[in-house]
């Protein structure tokens, strides 16, 4: 009987001995990586250190610039036209500004905007034309007369359809005539293209400046893409 106690008792401690040398083996694969490796489209591939968090949110940044379908924001302005224009890129990368002072006087910014959409919005500072700025009949013609004088030189290069979207633009003009009740609002896109993808134009923005200049901002739009 006493035998059989030890050999019980024997048995017992090798099993524990066992048990406790298989979680010891076990500790070291709970230590986690101080590191993520991602992947672009493009199979370049950026390691970031968690503990940066500057690196993750740059990381992130590539992520939905890479989902984002329009692609990096480009000039389109004819270099050739306007030597002087400034183009800048803005961090998102989807987001840029394009600035020339115009040998007319006016001041001219385009910005490239948009991810699903492709938009284009032209702001002109000039000193030509004067009104009141609720006087839509009057700035909507002269944001087509603004844009005309781009398109007929041929300065903007870009996917867009621009001289069909001022023909659209002077069409509506036409069609609503001078009174109040012209129906004309900011912001109303006219459709000229589409219906899916669609291309548009609207009126945004009249702005009085100073007593004798004022802002004028048109927006060309194109999607989804």
């Amino acid at each position: 009987m006493l035998n059989i106690k030890q050999r019980y008792a024997t048995l017992t401690l090798v099993f524990i001995t066992a048990i406790f040398l298989l979680f010891s083996c076990q500790q070291p694969a709970k230590k986690k990586s101080s590191i993520t490796i991602t992947s672009k489209k493009d199979s370049s591939v950026k390691t970031v250190v968690q503990q940066n968090a500057a690196s993750e949110t740059n990381s992130a940044d590539f992520a939905e610039e890479d989902e984002c379908p329009k692609g990096v924001a480009e000039p389109v302005l004819s270099k050739k036209l306007f030597p002087d224009a400034v183009f800048k890129l803005d961090t998102d990368r989807r987001s840029g500004i394009e600035t020339v002072q115009m040998s007319n006087g006016d001041k001219l910014t385009v910005q490239g905007s948009g991810c699903e959409y492709y938009m284009l919005t032209f702001r002109f500072e000039t000193s030509r034309f004067s009104a009141d700025t609720t006087n839509l009949p009057y700035w909507f013609d002269k944001a087509a007369v603004l844009m005309r004088e781009l398109d007929d030189k041929k300065a903007i290069d870009c996917p867009l359809e621009i001289g069909t979207g001022i023909h659209a633009l002077i069409s509506k003009v036409q069609k609503s005539g001078s009174s109040k009740e012209n129906g004309l609002q900011l912001e109303d896109e006219i459709v000229y293209i589409g219906p899916d993808p669609r291309q548009f134009v609207s009126v945004n923005r009249i702005q009085r400046l100073s007593e004798q200049r004022y802002a004028v901002e048109v927006m060309f739009g194109y999607g989804p893409i």
